[in-house]
């Protein structure tokens, strides 16, 4: 359980991280809203991830929020498909953290064993 927890949260860092083509360095992380997420907040976030590939219906927002903190955002299944044999779910992340706002868009498909993980190449790119 704590691998797959690791394997939603790197996707949602990966997915929530918006980074320019010109960057040729770390510094864009300084405008990035998850820099300021708390533990609470990467749990919320990685749950929030977890309902919305397990829920069916594809266009519905999986919301978070953490009162604490002020920050928060939602995970939503734009649509399903096979690929390579597997169900994959493309999903849209969206957060906000302290004014800053950010939004991706990542294809993650089913393991054999039931893990979800996001495809290094989604179609289209």
């Amino acid at each position: 359980m704590t691998e797959k927890l690791s394997v939603a949260a790197l996707g949602v860092l990966l997915c929530l991280l918006q980074v320019p083509a010109q960057a040729v360095n770390l510094r864009w992380l300084e405008h990035a809203p998850v820099r300021f997420f708390s533990d609470a907040d990467w749990a919320l976030a990685t749950a929030a991830v977890d309902d919305a590939l397990a829920n069916p219906a594809d266009g519905m927002p999986v919301q978070w929020s953490n009162t604490d903190t002020g920050h928060r955002g939602s995970a939503t299944a734009l649509g399903t498909l096979e690929r390579n044999g597997r169900t994959c779910r493309e999903l849209a992340l969206e957060n906000e953290a302290r004014g800053m706002s950010g939004r991706s868009v990542f294809l993650y498909c089913q393991q054999p064993d039931g893990e979800w993980k996001i495809e290094p190449n989604p179609p289209g790119n």
